[in-house]
């Protein structure tokens, strides 16, 4: 696989391994990192709640170093929110900040985070803003190709976050309802979405999605590169 390179991280290859709230925790990164994924991304924390100081919230993104570049993924609707949660984290060892703009679930989406953002590109680029502004690190986003079948918006939504600032956009390549689900679209789809985002300066578009089997890295296969 070629290098990565994410503002001033350059990594080895493109298989990574990408956050899952309540599976990524410290034992999890580190057995990944020791497998060879070529980063490790927490599970995703409130920026309400590390603005509030919530220790439990903290815990979640501390980590002793792995062997990989390390980041920590934070989700949240309101860019000086999310800005101030980016401060708030600067003290703690990470590599990068990685925006969460992909998460279906009803509790996230409900409160107007994770992919329900993909309904507003204006406001995905101004929480991109506000933390790259509060932060020294590399500013990455994880999103999908829309909110549904009729708000396709991922290369508005990415180009709106690379103007912004972000080092690399991971686009799922499935939207909410469902077609996230093994053999209803990502899979497949992960590489031919990726190559639909000619984003202007730079900034790598990354597949995202289903790692179902080895053979999905044969050379000349679509999906790759792949965020697993």
């Amino acid at each position: 696989m070629e290098p990565l390179k994410i503002g001033n991280i350059t990594l080895p290859h493109r298989a990574v391994f990408g956050p899952m709230a309540g599976f990524t925790d410290a034992p999890c990164r580190r057995l990944m990192a020791q497998h060879g994924a070529g980063f490790t991304v927490s599970e995703m924390v409130s920026s309400r709640a590390l603005v509030y100081g919530d220790h439990k919230t903290v815990s979640l993104l501390k980590a002793a170093p792995n062997g990989a570049p390390y980041g920590v993924q934070i989700f949240g609707e309101v860019p000086e929110i999310m800005g101030e949660a980016t401060a708030a984290i600067e003290q703690y060892e990470f590599d990068f900040v990685d925006i969460n703009m992909g998460c279906p679930a009803p509790k996230i989406v409900s409160g107007g985070a994770g992919s329900k953002l993909m309904l507003d590109p204006d406001r995905c680029g101004r929480i991109v803003e506000q933390v790259v502004a509060h932060t020294k690190r590399p500013v990455t986003v994880k999103m999908r190709k829309g909110w549904d079948a009729d708000h396709i918006t991922a290369v508005e939504c990415a180009k709106a976050c690379e103007q912004a600032g972000a080092a690399l956009v991971a686009v799922h390549a499935g939207h909410r309802p469902g077609d996230h689900r093994p053999g209803k679209g990502c899979g497949k789809g992960a590489g031919a979405g990726q190559r639909r985002y000619p984003l202007r300066r730079g900034c790598p578009a990354h597949g995202a999605g289903d790692k179902l089997r080895w053979r999905d890295d044969r050379p000349g296969r679509t999906g790759r590169p792949v965020a697993v």
